[in-house]
């Protein structure tokens, strides 16, 4: 791949600036994490070993990668009633800082319940709906944003809402940040795919899944969506399949990388991890296919971490010397 987008990137703002990462998210809530054993005690209950709170929801994953990695990060949510003030403060309490709207609703919570088995995947988790996003929020979202972009190095968008009007603000953020010439990488779970692509941000990262319903949902082939995208000037499109061989797809075709040969342990939302990685090598002038591939080591070291704890940078270094490109049928670039 060429390096004529990461030179796009580092353009637009000082070759010495320094400032922080601002991580835009719609969906935060407070989640219990709970840790029950196999078996019924003698009273007919499920026995609790052990309990405890922490934020959780779209974007988190993402803004603890950076901070692991020595990037200060700004989190610009929504939050309401005493859920959202606890969610506050385990962010804070994690060395997060955050701007974070009022709502007229509560944050909502999550129950995961974790057993005996947590590297077999015996996990379990119960969510309620999302916090509701009004005109209201959106627009006050928006002027934390405007007053945070002039310090801001990079923006990574990430997830969706179910609100009407919630994706138009993404695609509000993405003509501010590109006026203000701030890279941006945008994490899709599918909802807000379309509007984010008809918007270019300089990255795009989605699950194959999603990326396909989408199409399919338009009537139109993958490669017809992709077209649309790169017309409205995205720079790049990431498209993971989980474990196995994701796709880095620029205006000069497709490189496939082969992530690290390491089983899964249920780690939450690899694909943030990697959006983050990805995101911060970008800013710091790496060229598009190492920074790609260092975002799919942050995802593998992410997967291996069921429970909470600090992404290890040696770790995802180690991973990073891992990740292979290959070519592939219908691959139409060499790897470099």
């Amino acid at each position: 791949m060429g390096s004529g987008f990461v030179m796009y990137c580092a353009a637009g703002r000082e070759a010495d600036r320094e400032g922080m990462i601002l991580v835009v998210s719609l969906q935060l809530y407070l989640q219990r994490a709970q840790f029950v054993g196999e078996d019924l005690d003698e009273a007919g209950i499920v026995p609790v070993h052990g309990a405890h709170f922490e934020a959780a929801g779209g974007g988190l994953v993402a803004a603890r990668t950076l901070r692991d990695l020595g990037q200060d990060v700004l989190v610009i949510s929504v939050k309401g009633g005493d859920t959202g003030d606890l969610l506050e403060k385990e962010l804070h309490k994690e060395g997060l800082e955050t701007a974070l709207v009022e709502s007229s609703t509560p944050t909502p919570m999550s129950f995961r319940l974790h057993g005996r088995q947590l590297y077999g995947m015996d996990v379990e988790e119960y969510r309620e709906d999302p916090i509701r996003v009004g005109g209201e929020e959106m627009r006050e979202m928006l002027r934390l944003y405007d007053e945070a972009l002039p310090s801001a190095t990079g923006v990574l968008l990430c997830g969706d809402s179910p609100y009407q009007g919630a994706d138009m603000l993404y695609s509000e953020m993405l003509r501010r940040g590109h006026e203000a010439k701030i890279p941006i990488l945008a994490k899709s779970t599918g909802d807000s795919l379309l509007e984010l692509l008809k918007s270019g941000p300089d990255v795009l990262v989605a699950r194959q899944e999603d990326f396909a319903r989408c199409a399919r949902e338009l009537g139109a082939t993958e490669a017809e969506l992709r077209e649309r995208g790169f017309d409205a000037d995205t720079g790049a499109m990431v498209i993971t399949q989980g474990a196995k061989t994701t796709s880095l797809w620029t205006h000069e075709g497709r490189l496939d990388l082969v992530p690290p040969d390491a089983r899964s342990r249920g780690g939450p939302s690899p694909g943030e991890a990697l959006s983050a990685g990805m995101l911060l090598r970008l800013i710091q002038d790496w060229d598009l296919q190492p920074a790609t591939c260092y975002g799919i080591a942050a995802g593998t070291a992410q997967s291996l971490k069921p429970l909470g704890g600090r992404l290890c940078a040696a770790t995802i270094e180690g991973f990073y010397r891992q990740v292979r490109a290959v070519v592939s049928e219908g691959s139409t670039t060499s790897p470099g």
